[in-house]
């Protein structure tokens, strides 16, 4: 029995299966994230972003840690929420970091937003039950390869992998060090950031300043030298493994 085009198509559209996770028409959005790091005290993050037209809020917090803190000679190590919060408005990424040579109780890194060129590329996948489209892109000293949904209308992902048509589903590097999966996903009516976390006023600190300082630091403990005369040797290394390399 010949069947005509117009009767195929209909009976496609009739018993497809639906995706399981129809379009999302909302611009606001709270996406669950876990976040692996494999050079973390921690490995990893538990992390939530959250976005809207203002921009995007990411709070993070390191996982399997028994201290609240921990403290070196002069970089503090804070185990709390972290954020890092892009303002659209500004075109800016502000940074809560923490470096004992600028201010003890934090300080904020501030930048302009550097643009992912995100390389589409034509390719699908299901993951968790989300139609995943697939992307490439380079930042600041890594290769990173996404799978995002582009029914889940936003521009913003996770930490400052924003510029993608879609929310990501998840993203890993080259390396393999960093990754994030989305582990769930809903609209939210939160309007104001201030709703999410109560934010200190800090020192805001130039990226580069910043950058500056924290090598001026690591360069400082691994010159350090037992004192003459005391017969102990030992030898400092310092792993430098960054999020961003640039």
């Amino acid at each position: 029995m010949k069947l005509s085009l117009t009767t195929i198509l209909l009976y496609l559209t009739l018993f497809s299966a639906p995706s399981s996770n129809p379009q999302i028409q909302s611009q606001s959005f709270k996406i669950k994230y876990d976040w692996f790091c494999s050079f973390c005290a921690g490995k990893g993050f538990s992390s939530i972003l959250y976005s809207n037209d203002l921009g995007s809020f990411y709070v993070f917090k390191e996982k399997d840690l028994h201290h609240s803190a921990r403290q070196d000679e002069t970089i503090i190590h804070d185990t709390t929420r972290r954020y890092i919060r892009f303002d659209r408005t500004r075109d800016s990424i502000y940074e809560l970091g923490f470096l004992r040579s600028i201010n003890a109780s934090g300080i904020i890194i501030a930048e302009k937003q550097s643009p992912i060129k995100w390389n589409l590329i034509d390719s699908n996948r299901v993951i968790e039950g989300y139609e995943c489209k697939y992307a490439v892109g380079n930042f600041r000293g890594r290769k990173y390869y996404a799978w995002y949904d582009p029914s889940v209308k936003t521009n913003y992902g996770p930490w400052k992998l924003h510029g993608l048509p879609g929310a990501i589903i998840f993203v890993i590097d080259s390396t393999e060090e960093l990754s994030f999966k989305a582990i769930n996903i809903e609209p939210t009516k939160i309007q104001s950031f201030d709703q999410i976390l109560k934010l200190r006023k800090l020192p805001i600190v130039a990226r580069s300043v910043y950058r500056e300082k924290r090598e001026e630091v690591y360069n400082r403990m691994g010159s350090i030298k037992p004192e003459e005369g005391s017969g102990v040797t030992f030898d400092i290394s310092i792993e430098k493994n960054y999020f961003e390399f640039e």
